[in-house]
């Protein structure tokens, strides 16, 4: 689930797909991905508040660098899912192009 964490209101967004998700019957594991960090100003608010979602990483778009914790979240996941264990991996890591 992708939130704007530059919109003060992400955390009513997220309630509204939850019930979106709840009456369509859709229960799956979910990632909280925080984008647009570059423009949150109280980015320690937006971690406390972050906490109750779980799993979570933060990222800007704008920012390559800031992409890693999303890939090696996605990385871990894809490894625990096949069953591949990290000598099996062929799982390269992303340079940064910046």
């Amino acid at each position: 689930h992708i939130i704007d964490a530059s919109d003060s209101s992400w955390p009513l967004h997220i309630k509204v797909v939850h019930e979106i998700l709840d009456e369509l019957k859709l229960h799956k594991p979910m990632l909280y991905v925080f984008n647009k960090t570059d423009r949150v100003l109280a980015m320690d608010e937006l971690i406390a508040q972050a906490q109750q979602y779980a799993p979570h990483v933060f990222i800007s778009s704008m920012h390559k660098t800031s992409m890693q914790p999303l890939l090696d979240y996605l990385t871990t996941w894809h490894t625990v899912q096949a069953g591949i264990t990290e000598s099996d991996s062929d799982i390269d890591s992303v340079e940064d192009e910046d």
